[in-house]
C-alpha cells in the first residue's frame, strides 16, 4: 500500500491565488512540518519532524543527522527555529537548542542559549482567504508564513501548499461567432483603420478607436455590418502609395481594393493564367511591398517574386523569373516576406535564406542581379537560419531578421551596401523565450517585439536583454501564428491567434519589479587543487512567484566579457585556469525582467609547477639559450661559407672549388719536392690564361649584356675555375676586375678628350649612365662631372651638355 504524491497547479475559486502543492519532485519528504521562517537572504527554512529543510524556489534540500557524520543532534525532529545572526539559524529538537551554520552546513549544540520561539499568527484577512478556498475548507489547514512576495504557506493533511498572488492571465479577444478564429493577417493602413483576416475567409475592418466597431469586406468590395465572408484566405495585406488595398491570399491570387467612396472598393483580381506568361507567376501570396520608387513586389509561395507593372494597354503584368526576370536564383521559389528599405534595397526572405536586390528608378527587370546570404557552418556572422519568417527596421533603418530556429538577426544594412554583410544572433541562449519567431514588430521605445508559438518576446536592442511574456500570462487555449504583430499608434500591442486578436498594452500588464536574491549553494571562495580543473556551481534566484522560467546570464573572468544565457540554476564549469577566477550571474524575475542582482564567488585554483610564473622564467631561459646557441651555429656556418658568398655555385662545383683549395694548401707543403720544369709550365699556362682573359676583355668592353657564364665559356673554363684562378692570378673576382678595367678605360677617354659622359658610358658597357656615374664614383673617389673639371679637360664644360 503507498501513496502517489504529485504537483498540480490549480486556480483558487474567485480568489487572485495559484495553489502550488509540493511533493517529492521536489524533493520535499512529506514530513509533518511544524514552523516555516524566511531568512533575511530569502531562503524558506521548514522545521519537520524529519530535519531542518531549506526551500530555494526549485529544490528542497534536507539537513538531519546520519549514523557516523557526527551530527549532535539526538532526533531529526525539528520543532521550531528562528534566524540570528551571519547565517545561524537556532532550531530547538527534543528540548534542546541547536545552532545550524548555513555556510558550513553542520549542526552544534548551543551551550547556554536561551530562547523562546513565538508562533506565525495571521491576520484575519489571510485568514478569511485560506478559509474561502475550497481545497481548504476541511482540510484543518494551518497557516504558517507569509513570506514577502505574499505568497501564504500552508500545512494541512493535504500536504505543504503555497498559495501565490495570481497573475491576471491575458485572452484573445473573438469578433466573429466561429469556435475557431485563425487570424491569418492583420494591418493599419494610414486612416488608422485595422485590417485583419481570418482562416474562415472573413476580412474585418475595426473602425473605431475602443477596438469595438468592426466592418466586413463582401466580394464585392462593400463594406457592411453585417458579417459576411470575403471568400479567400487573406494572408497578406497592405496599402500602397495611392491608397489601393492589396490583397494576398493562399490561394487566390492578389486583390486590389480601389477606393470608390468611404463604404465601397472596386475589386480586382490577378491569378496565374497557364497561356499568359505575363501573369501572376503563383496564386499563393504570403507578402507585397511597395520599394522606394512606387514600384510593388508579390512574393509568393512557390513562383518567388513578382514586379507589378502597367503595360502599354493599361492591362496589369507581373515580371517574374519566367519571363523578363531572368537573373532571379530558383532557389528564392518560396518567399515568405518581402521588404523594401529606404536605401533602395529590396530584402526577400525565403524558406532557404535571405536576399536582396539593389533597385533603380528606371529598373531594367532583365539586368536586376541578387545576392544570397544563407547559414554557412563554418562562419559564425552568417545568417543563423535560413528559413526566414518576417523582417522589420529598427529605429536607424537597420534590420532585425526573424527565423524559424534561428532566433532574431540583426544586420547593419551599410555592410549589404559594402557587400560585405553581417549577422549578429539573439537566440534562447541569449535570453528569447524561443528560437522559433514567426512574427516581429517595433514599439515607440524602439523595442522589437517576437512572436513564437506559445510566448511574446520584448528585445531591448541597448541592453541586448529580453522581457519574456509566457504561459503565465496567457490563458492555455490559444496560440500565436504568422500573420504578423501590430504596435498601433495608442501604444497598443495586437498579435494574431487562434483564438482571434489578441490585444496587450506592455505599459500596463504589470510586470513585477521584484528583485531576487541570487544565493549560491556553496561559500563564496572556493579553492581548488591542481587536478581540479571541473566544478559545478548550483544558485537560485530566491523568487517565489515564478509566473514564468527564470533566466540567468553568467559569465567567467573579466567583467566585460559576453554574458551567456541560461535557464539552468547550475552551470557546469571545464578546464578551470589556475589563479583565481570571478564567476558572475545575474538574473530575471519571476516576471521575465532582468534586474539589478548580480552576484560573484572566487574561484582559486591552486596551480601545477609548469603553470607557476617561475616555470615560465624557467623555460624561457631555456628557449633563450637555445637560441643563442643556434645563432652561434648559424653565424659558425656563415663564416665556413664567406669564401662562397659572392658567387654561386652548384653541388660539383663547390666540389671543384674545394679540391681546388686543398690542392694550393698541398702544394704549398711539397713545394720543395715540385720539380722546375712542372714550374715553369704552369708559369706558361697562366700567361696564356692571362692572355686570353685580357684579350676577351678589350674584345666586349662595350658589350653592355656580358655575364660571367659568357666570360667563362669563352675562356674555355667552369665558372668555380674562372673564379678560382682569377683569384690566383689577378688577386679579385671576374666582375671586380672587369669593372677595374672598364673604369681605366673610361679614364683614359676623358684624359683623351671625352667629355660626354654618357658617350663615355656606353663605350665602356654600361647602359645606363646614372649607374656608370656611381661606379665610377666609387672605383675612382669622384664623379665624372668632377674628374672632367679636376683635369680640366674641357673649362667649359657643361652637365646640361650630357643630360
Amino acid at each position: 500500500m503507498f501513496t502517489l504524491c504529485f504537483s498540480y497547479r490549480v486556480s483558487a475559486t474567485a480568489l487572485p491565488y495559484t495553489i502550488i502543492h509540493f511533493t517529492e519532485k521536489e524533493g520535499f519528504s512529506q514530513s509533518i512540518v511544524m514552523s516555516i521562517i524566511q531568512d533575511s537572504t530569502g531562503y524558506i527554512w521548514l522545521a519537520s519532524w524529519d530535519g531542518l529543510i531549506r526551500y530555494d524556489g526549485y529544490r528542497f534540500k534536507t539537513y538531519k543527522a546520519r549514523p557516523g557524520d557526527t551530527c549532535p543532534l539526538e532526533t531529526n525532529r525539528i520543532d521550531a527555529l528562528c534566524e540570528m545572526s551571519d547565517g545561524i539559524i537556532l532550531c530547538k529538537s527534543n528540548g534542546k537548542l541547536y545552532y545550524f551554520d548555513s555556510r558550513s552546513e553542520a549542526f552544534t549544540l548551543a551551550h547556554g542559549e536561551e530562547r523562546k520561539f513565538s508562533s506565525f499568527k495571521a491576520d484575519s484577512n489571510t485568514l478569511a482567504v485560506v478559509k474561502s478556498i475550497p481545497e481548504f475548507q476541511h482540510a484543518n489547514a494551518r497557516i504558517l508564513l507569509v513570506d514577502r512576495q505574499n505568497g501564504i504557506w500552508v500545512v494541512s493533511n493535504r500536504g505543504l501548499d503555497r498559495l501565490s498572488p495570481k497573475t491576471n492571465k491575458k485572452s484573445p479577444t473573438q469578433y466573429g461567432t466561429q469556435s475557431e478564429e485563425v487570424i491569418r493577417a492583420i494591418y493599419q493602413d494610414k486612416s488608422q483603420r485595422v485590417w485583419m483576416a481570418d482562416k474562415q475567409g472573413y476580412v474585418r475592418i475595426i473602425t473605431s478607436e475602443d477596438k469595438k466597431q468592426v466592418v466586413y469586406l463582401s466580394p464585392t468590395g462593400q463594406l457592411t455590418n453585417v458579417p459576411v465572408s470575403f471568400g479567400e484566405k487573406v494572408y497578406a495585406i497592405m496599402e500602397d502609395g495611392r491608397g489601393n488595398i492589396w490583397m494576398g491570399c493562399k490561394p487566390g491570387g492578389v486583390y486590389c481594393l480601389k477606393p470608390q467612396g468611404e463604404k465601397r472598393y472596386h475589386v480586382e483580381h490577378y491569378t496565374h493564367l497557364p497561356d499568359d506568361s505575363y501573369s501572376l507567376s503563383n496564386e499563393n501570396v504570403y507578402s507585397i511591398a511597395e520599394d522606394l520608387y512606387g514600384n510593388l513586389w508579390v512574393g509568393t509561395f512557390g513562383g518567388g517574386i513578382n514586379l507589378v507593372t502597367t503595360g502599354d494597354d493599361g492591362t496589369i503584368r507581373f515580371i517574374h523569373a519566367g519571363n523578363l526576370l531572368k537573373n532571379y536564383p530558383h532557389t528564392a521559389s518560396f518567399v515568405y516576406d518581402l521588404y523594401a528599405h529606404s536605401e533602395g534595397i529590396l530584402f526577400i526572405g525565403t524558406n532557404n535564406g535571405l536576399y536582396t536586390c539593389f533597385l533603380t528608378p528606371e529598373i531594367e527587370s532583365t539586368s536586376l542581379s541578387f545576392n544570397t546570404y544563407r547559414k554557412e557552418s563554418k562562419d559564425i556572422c552568417s545568417l543563423s537560419n535560413n528559413w526566414v519568417t518576417d523582417m522589420i527596421p529598427d529605429t536607424q533603418e537597420n534590420l532585425y531578421i526573424a527565423t524559424y530556429g534561428g532566433g532574431l538577426n540583426y544586420l547593419n544594412v551599410e555592410s549589404v551596401t559594402e557587400g560585405k554583410a553581417q549577422f549578429i544572433h539573439y537566440t534562447h541562449e541569449d535570453g528569447l523565450a524561443s528560437d522559433i519567431i514567426i512574427a516581429l514588430t517595433r514599439d515607440y521605445k524602439g523595442n522589437i517585439w517576437c512572436a513564437s508559438g506559445a510566448a511574446l518576446s520584448c528585445f531591448n536592442p541597448h541592453s541586448e536583454t529580453s522581457t519574456n511574456y509566457m504561459q503565465g500570462y496567457f490563458t492555455d487555449d490559444f496560440s500565436f501564428v504568422e500573420s504578423g504583430l501590430l504596435y498601433l499608434n495608442d501604444s497598443t500591442l495586437m498579435t494574431g491567434t487562434t483564438q482571434g486578436i489578441l490585444l496587450l498594452r506592455p505599459d500596463e500588464i504589470g510586470k513585477s519589479d521584484f528583485v531576487p536574491y541570487i544565493a549560491f549553494d556553496c561559500s563564496k571562495t572556493i579553492r581548488l587543487k591542481p587536478h581540479e580543473k571541473i566544478l559545478t556551481v548550483s544558485f537560485a534566484a530566491l523568487d517565489y512567484n515564478k509566473n514564468v522560467p527564470i533566466h540567468y546570464a553568467y559569465k567567467v573572468g573579466d567583467k566585460s566579457q559576453v554574458w551567456n544565457y541560461i535557464t539552468d540554476c547550475c552551470i557546469n564549469l571545464s578546464d578551470i585556469p589556475a589563479g583565481t577566477t570571478t564567476l558572475y550571474v545575474r538574473s530575471t524575475n519571476g516576471d521575465g525582467v532582468w534586474v539589478d542582482n548580480q552576484q560573484s564567488i572566487t574561484i582559486h585554483r591552486t596551480p601545477y609547477f609548469n603553470e607557476r610564473p617561475v616555470a615560465w622564467m624557467l623555460y624561457g631561459g631555456l628557449v633563450l639559450l637555445s637560441i643563442g646557441l643556434f645563432v652561434k651555429t648559424v653565424q659558425y656556418i656563415r663564416n665556413l661559407k664567406a669564401e662562397l658568398t659572392n658567387i654561386r655555385l652548384t653541388t660539383g662545383e663547390t666540389i671543384e672549388y674545394l679540391t681546388t683549395k686543398l690542392q694550393d694548401s698541398l702544394s704549398k707543403r711539397e713545394e720543395k719536392k715540385v720539380a722546375t720544369p712542372l714550374i715553369e709550365i704552369a708559369n706558361n699556362e697562366d700567361e696564356i690564361f692571362r692572355e686570353k682573359v685580357d684579350n676577351f676583355i678589350v674584345e666586349n668592353l662595350s658589350n653592355a649584356d656580358l655575364n660571367i657564364e659568357d666570360f667563362a665559356r669563352e675562356i674555355g673554363v667552369s665558372r668555380s675555375v674562372l673564379y678560382l684562378q682569377m683569384k690566383r692570378l689577378f688577386d679579385c673576382t671576374p666582375n671586380v676586375y672587369l669593372c677595374d678595367v672598364r673604369m681605366n678605360h673610361a679614364r683614359q677617354m676623358m684624359d683623351a678628350g671625352h667629355t660626354n659622359i654618357s658617350d663615355v658610358a656606353y663605350r665602356c658597357g654600361y647602359s645606363d649612365p646614372k649607374y656608370f656615374s656611381r661606379c665610377f664614383k666609387k672605383s675612382v673617389g669622384m664623379t665624372p662631372s668632377d674628374y672632367l673639371k679636376a683635369n680640366a679637360v674641357n673649362p667649359n664644360y657643361s652637365r646640361e651638355e650630357n643630360g
